[in-house]
């Protein structure tokens, strides 16, 4: 397996992780650009003290199948810290309270930790895997053509999740499903060493049984519906009724007795029923119309608008939300608007 393809690996995994990680701090935190930002620091930051593992990082790069198998591992590592992240205002006790930064930062600095400073070391190792297979030695070219190829799987990894993931598959399936083609991909047994090509037959042996574990793992987490579990946990104790992720962030919807919330990036942002909030925003607008025949609701369609608005028999309601998810929520309630 070449360097390179293993560091646009890395790059892709780091990219999809940063993304899914920056998303679910900011709805536990309820959070916003201030989340973010502390999110994009911490990660150059703790990344940065990754890649000074130089001892550390030349060991690995002995073992390419060492390097493999931490790169397997990179997913698992993601999942363990979405599930915390979810989990964070049950353990700690903080229910509905609004966080400050310095607990923002605390968590973010926690959370990120372990993925990366293993991404840091990685990189660090892919570049002594590539100095190791240079002509010339030079360990400047190899850094070189290490953060190349790690940048080409950023951008690839973006492209993957911005286009693909986000649409069809919840974070923590996802990071599942990337996995376990990770270990599809890496299959067949690799070599122990980069200057050995007949590895033993013990290190064969565990080296599949190995992956046989990890994927173990991620078909465990598919098959158990783990996403579903944590999503549940979070907004406890209502009960989820509907969820969909975009670009925007992430709507989930609850109900507890007759109350129903809707939930975007940790906020809640509509509740069922609340006839006189609707009320006062559709009748001071819809009375200075004589017999309305077309309505655009801008955003807030979610909640009673709709039903208040019919009470003009209006021909036609065009809702219009920024968020695709929401607009998903509502023929989920509302499975007669279309």
């Amino acid at each position: 397996m070449g360097p390179v393809l293993l560091l646009i690996i890395l790059g892709a995994i780091s990219s999809v992780t940063q993304l899914i990680l920056g998303r679910e701090l900011t709805s536990t935190l309820a959070g916003n650009e201030i989340v973010l930002g502390i999110v994009l620091g911490g990660w150059m930051i703790i990344t940065a003290l990754g890649t000074a593992l130089k001892n550390l990082a030349l060991a690995i790069s002995k073992s390419s199948q060492i390097y493999i198998a931490l790169l397997c591992l990179l997913p698992l590592i993601t999942i363990i810290q979405v599930i915390f992240i979810r989990l964070a205002r049950v353990i700690l006790g903080l229910g509905g309270l609004e966080v400050s930064p310095c607990f923002c930062t605390v968590l973010t600095l926690t959370v990120l930790s372990p993925f990366c400073i293993l991404n840091g070391l990685l990189l660090t190792a892919g570049a002594f895997l590539l100095q190791t297979q240079d002509l010339q030695g030079l360990p400047s070219l190899s850094v070189g053509r290490a953060y190349g190829a790690d940048s080409l799987g950023w951008v690839i990894g973006g492209i993957l999740f911005a286009f693909c993931l986000v649409w069809l598959l919840d974070h923590i399936t996802a990071l599942a499903c990337i996995g376990a083609c990770l270990i599809a991909f890496f299959i067949i047994p690799k070599g122990s060493s980069t200057s050995q090509s007949n590895p033993s037959s013990n290190t064969k042996r565990r080296w599949v049984l190995f992956q046989i574990a990890v994927l173990g793992v991620y078909l465990s987490v598919l098959l158990f519906d783990i996403e579903e579990a944590s999503t549940q946990a979070m907004i406890a104790p209502q009960t989820k009724i509907f969820k969909a992720n975009s670009p925007y962030g992430r709507v989930v919807i609850g109900t507890s007795g007759s109350q129903t919330n809707i939930w975007q990036n940790g906020v809640v942002v509509y509740s069922i029923p609340d006839v006189a909030h609707s009320e006062e925003l559709t009748h001071y607008a819809m009375c200075q119309r004589t017999s309305p025949k077309r309505v655009l609701l801008l955003s807030g369609s979610i909640g009673n608008l709709i039903q208040e608005v019919l009470k003009y028999n209006p021909e036609n309601i065009d809702c219009v939300e920024l968020d695709p998810g929401l607009l998903k929520a509502i023929q989920r309630l509302r499975p007669t608007v279309n």
